[in-house]
């Protein structure tokens, strides 16, 4: 593995583009709120892996290098790495488009449930601004009990439970316990047949 400035006679990469066997559609290039980007992980990638992000610049000694990548797990689970801090993206607008297309991404992909029906209307998630306490509701009482995992947005499980709400229609999930850090993740909740993933923010 290779970062830029590092491994590029101190340059930086000026910019990511989506690579063209990305499985994202929809993504756009991604330059920064500085000239270049710093320490950003180039990749080596096994045969089941696929690009997502490559470092972009047509003079940039590592162009075409592999900084984000998607990557099935033999779980049955999948994967997203970014070699990149989005976060230092050039401006919030970038941010915004990235998170929104890999949040319907993962809408669609994410599950391990097999042509999974969307949620109904009546799930919810709030607050999607969060402290501590996380309430997921349904306009009707639960019929099944639900699985609720918390995921980083480059794909890292934070971690699964599984409550009994059969007969509810509310539960308080703490994310106290989690000692989770500031800042965006996915909040999933599944039944045996429906699915609904959520951005939620730490504060």
């Amino acid at each position: 593995m290779a970062q830029s400035y590092g491994d590029d006679g101190n340059k930086g990469v000026p910019f990511v583009a989506p690579a063209t066997t990305n499985p994202i559609a929809g993504l756009k290039d991604i330059s920064w709120s500085f000239a270049t980007l710093w320490w950003a992980d180039n990749y080596e990638i096994r045969d089941e892996a696929k690009p997502v992000y490559i470092f972009g610049g047509n003079d940039y000694p590592l162009r075409g290098g592999i900084t984000g990548l998607y990557y099935p797990r033999t779980n049955g689970s999948k994967g997203l790495t970014f070699g990149f801090d989005l976060s230092l993206a050039a401006d919030f607008s970038i941010k915004k488009q990235t998170i929104n297309t890999v949040l319907s991404w993962w809408n669609e992909t994410l599950s391990g449930i097999e042509n999974p029906k969307p949620a109904k209307p009546e799930w919810g998630i709030y607050p999607t601004l969060v402290n501590a306490d996380l309430t997921i509701t349904s306009e009707e009482t639960f019929v099944q009990p639900i699985i609720v995992e918390l995921i980083s947005m480059d794909g890292i499980p934070i971690f699964t439970i599984q409550q009994n709400t059969i007969g509810l229609n509310a539960v308080n999930i703490n994310l106290s316990a989690a000692n989770l850090k500031s800042g965006t993740y996915l909040c999933r909740i599944s039944t045996s047949d429906q699915v609904l993933v959520k951005r939620i923010i730490k504060l």
